[in-house]
């Protein structure tokens, strides 16, 4: 399938590539001798041809994902730039909506802070001692009600209980966070349609074996 692809976009993969690609395989596996490695091959009943294409494949990979797929990442980013925001976040998680209301009161009448309700009914004693505090949170990981109460609160900003399922989660949201196109996430993004497009390739071989 990736040679296939790789020939069509005149990609090549020299001995040299090759013979470099399987020495860092061998590190990185702790593969440090002939009889190592073949007990490797051996274990899992491949032949030194099938580790020779094992270790094409993971070379023709990022080659096959930056040819294809680098320049469409600005791009994707920009269109689905939403999805890349996040929110600095402090959270309380309980299963009783009566105490997350009393909270919310309490903290918005100033009798407690939202520290200090965290430290006494956090859902665990990491969560306690950090005083509720979560960190920066992908927009993309968070569920949709409370990626649509933190992202339309004017942060910093205590919101109002928000019921997901059978918990309730009381949300200091602290900061929103504007997307930026780092090479990271550049990079990210490009692996990112890489996946979705070999996940593709995989189903069409898939039906096309069913009708043989």
């Amino acid at each position: 399938m990736l040679e296939v692809a790789a020939q069509e976009l005149k990609l090549e993969i020299s001995e040299e590539e090759i013979q470099k690609g399987a020495d860092q395989f061998r590190v990185a596996n702790r593969l440090e001798t002939v009889p190592a490695t073949q007990k490797w091959l051996d274990d899992r009943m491949l032949s030194m041809e099938d580790f020779e294409q094992l270790i094409t494949t993971n070379l023709l990979a990022p080659k096959i994902a930056q040819k294809m797929f680098f320049d469409q990442s600005a791009p994707y980013f920009y269109q689905h730039v939403l999805d890349y925001a996040s929110a600095v976040i402090y959270e309380i998680v309980v299963t009783d909506e009566n105490l997350a209301f009393e909270l919310f009161h309490a903290i918005q009448e100033g009798d407690m802070t939202f520290g200090e309700a965290a430290k006494a009914y956090g859902q665990d004693l990491e969560s306690q001692r950090r005083g509720g505090y979560v960190g920066t949170v992908m927009r993309q990981s968070m569920s949709p009600e409370v990626s649509a109460a933190v992202f339309a609160a004017e942060s910093p900003q205590v919101l109002e209980p928000i019921m997901v399922g059978s918990q309730v989660h009381l949300i200091l949201a602290e900061e929103v966070v504007k997307p930026v196109l780092t090479p990271e996430l550049q990079e990210q993004i490009m692996w990112q349609l890489f996946q979705g497009w070999l996940q593709e390739q995989i189903s069409v071989c898939r039906s096309k074996l069913k009708f043989i």
